[in-house]
């Protein structure tokens, strides 16, 4: 089940880390410190990896559609770093 902005928002840290799946490998960890982290995994020559997404501040409503943002690769998103 995707997660919605109001859920994303309501997360509060722990003691550890944890992660609560959005869809299609990506999901959301959040840290003891309160900050959250969009993380996609995926296997890759036999072998599991993980990419860094990025904040959910800037990803939520874009990825909230339907999992990976399609055909625009990640340039899209770019716009949420630039002062």
């Amino acid at each position: 089940m995707a997660l919605t902005d109001a859920e994303i928002r309501g997360f509060r840290p722990i003691d550890t880390p944890y992660k609560r799946a959005h869809s299609g490998g990506l999901y959301l960890e959040v840290f003891p410190n309160g900050s959250k982290l969009w993380r996609w995994k995926f296997r890759a020559n036999g072998k599991e990896k993980r990419l860094a997404l990025g904040l959910p501040q800037c990803r939520s409503r874009r990825l909230g559609k339907g999992g990976m943002p399609n055909g625009q690769s990640l340039r899209g998103l770019r716009s949420c770093y630039r002062a």
